[in-house]
């Protein structure tokens, strides 16, 4: 079973965004959509359905317990493996970012290879990057960095070795041992499948998101800027987006 973790907070036509690129995925085995959410306690319609393999569950919780996003996600992973023991891989499906169609099947099509290699975890060399100009025109681009939601690990990895106490380098306290140890699998013929999303900010057909990575800031003051800044709740009622056609076809 694949977990896609996504951890949020008060960005709602962002999570609508997110459940509708896990419900467009074309991935045919198990998986589970596990939201932990720390704004207005959210629910799925009690008339949503959904296919025999995907599941998705909301952890609505407190952030007062929380004193970085690491500390959240480190609640979030432990969780999800116990309610759902049978999970085996995970990709940290940020809430703002984009996902195609075949995220997931790409990922697991790259994990097997990485662990025929002895590796436990994969990404794609290239990503795409979306971005506004300051005409409001959207762009997209090839990019290569850690681009964190673009890799697919084992769960016991996380587990064993953790997010970092901190709200921007918080994956990094698992991505080194990966990298030193050479246990990741970059693979520069790799499909992309992340569009890391810069493009909300700015266009008359999008909404201001507080971007805490883009500050540089690690500490609580940051946190507490984005707690100040994501006021976007909801309704209660978790609801996906309707198409998501506009974010997936595109030409560079």
């Amino acid at each position: 079973m694949v977990l896609w973790l996504t951890c949020t907070h008060g960005r709602y036509r962002c999570l609508q965004r997110n459940l509708r690129c896990y419900l467009d995925q074309d991935f045919l085995g198990e998986s589970v959509m596990y939201v932990c959410n720390t704004g207005t306690p959210l629910k799925l319609p009690e008339d949503f359905e959904l296919p025999e393999n995907k599941k998705v569950y909301i952890d609505n919780v407190s952030m007062l317990g929380f004193t970085s996003l690491g500390a959240k996600y480190n609640h979030a992973i432990k969780m999800a493996k116990n309610l759902f023991p049978g999970v085996m891989v995970v990709t940290s499906a940020d809430d703002d970012d984009i996902f195609l169609p075949n995220h997931i099947s790409e990922g697991i099509k790259g994990m097997g290879s990485a662990l025929l290699q002895g590796k436990v975890a994969y990404k794609p060399y290239w990503s795409y990057a979306r971005s506004r100009d300051q005409e409001g025109l959207v762009h997209y681009e090839k990019v290569h960095n850690a681009l964190e939601p673009s890799i697919f690990v084992t769960v016991n990895h996380i587990i064993t070795h953790g997010f970092a106490p901190v709200s921007i380098r918080y994956h990094q306290q698992w991505l080194d041992p990966l990298e030193q140890r050479n246990k990741i699998l970059v693979d520069k013929n790799g499909v992309s499948t992340l569009i890391y999303n810069w493009g909300d900010n700015g266009g008359a057909d999008s909404w201001e998101i507080y971007k805490m990575s883009g500050s540089g800031d690690d500490s609580r003051e940051n946190l507490k800027g984005h707690l100040a800044h994501s006021k976007d709740m909801g309704n209660n009622i978790l609801v996906p987006a309707e198409d998501n056609t506009l974010y997936y076809t595109f030409k560079l």
